[in-house]
């Protein structure tokens, strides 16, 4: 093998988010072959709902660590923010080439696909084929963002060759520690300290998504974190964020899956301090098993840069 081809399978994962950054590097996209992780605390206000707001602060703050890691004139992997994802099920007149539905789907932007952003970037996956239409997998982000990622990684002489979705990193990370989810309908709850995504899976595909933020339907997210300062509050703050995932559950297969949809399991994973606490509660509260990360004592932490990292499709 090529020195240059062993050099390419090098990962260097890298997650933004609002509270923190979180770094992990590997010889190929395997955890077996870590070699570093790292996790800074960011300033508040540099990165709000997972959007760069300040941006020569945050340049401050992150170039040390950019040469501290040997990032300079490097390739890293990025996380989209789950604010700026859009995932939805959409039917197009039957096609050949993944080419020619994004360019059906650009056509009826407007008019039979309404997005909440004017310069959409479109990727898809195909559900099913049928003899008049195809049922695909939407994946749309904001244009204007993965622009501000590649200028401000510019500003620091660093290349991008890859932007996943969460969903489909903590997708991933759940499939490398048990394989035999392939196919399963699975549920995967993400919590952090600012945010909560839900995200349901059949046939390895994230059919529905929704992300919640701090500011967003019953606060929930500081309702839960309430929970690990007042004991008397705890059963009240989980039970909000149990009764949201109900209602997505209930939505899900009573209205897109025709009172069909059988769970397996749900997957927790996310940073948020209360997480154990979280698992306990909702265990009993579902008939179908939760259960958490565990691929070594960070993994609660670190499971996005892990499922990141991964990734096998990068740019060479």
């Amino acid at each position: 093998m090529k020195v240059s081809s062993l050099w390419n399978q090098k990962r260097h994962a890298l997650i933004l988010k609002d509270e923190v950054i979180r770094f992990v590097t590997s010889k190929k996209p395997d955890l077996r072959t870590i070699t570093y992780k790292e996790e800074l605390t960011v300033p508040v206000g540099y990165i709000e709902n997972g959007v760069i707001r300040k941006e020569e602060e945050l340049i401050e703050f992150i170039t040390p660590y950019i040469e501290k890691w040997g990032l300079k004139k490097t390739k890293i992997q990025l996380c989209l923010p789950d604010s700026q994802l859009v995932i939805r099920r959409h039917f197009v007149p039957r096609s050949t080439s993944n080419t020619e539905v994004k360019a059906k789907l650009y056509f009826e932007l407007g008019e039979s696909l309404i997005l909440p952003w004017d310069d959409p970037l479109l990727d898809i996956a195909f559900i099913n084929k049928g003899e008049k239409e195809d049922e695909v997998l939407i994946f749309a982000c904001q244009q204007t963002i993965i622009q501000q990622l590649q200028q401000f990684f510019e500003k620091l002489s660093v290349e991008i060759n890859a932007i996943d979705v969460s969903p489909l990193m903590n997708y991933r990370l759940l499939h490398s520690m048990a394989p035999q989810t392939n196919g399963q309908e699975v549920i995967i709850a993400q919590v952090d300290k600012s945010s909560i995504c839900f995200t349901i899976f059949e046939e390895e595909k994230p059919l529905f998504f929704r992300h919640l933020y701090q500011e967003g339907e019953e606060m929930l997210i500081q309702e839960v974190a309430a929970a690990t300062e007042a004991k008397e509050s705890s059963l009240v703050s989980f039970d909000l964020l149990s009764q949201e995932l109900e209602r997505i559950i209930h939505f899900y297969r009573y209205n897109v899956r025709a009172g069909k949809g059988q769970y397996e399991r749900l997957l927790l994973c996310g940073d948020h301090p209360a997480l154990p606490g979280i698992e306990a509660f909702l265990a009993e509260q579902f008939e179908f098993p939760v259960s958490r990360y565990q691929v070594d004592s960070h993994s609660d932490r670190f499971y996005d840069a892990y499922g990141l990292l991964l990734k096998k499709e990068v740019q060479v």
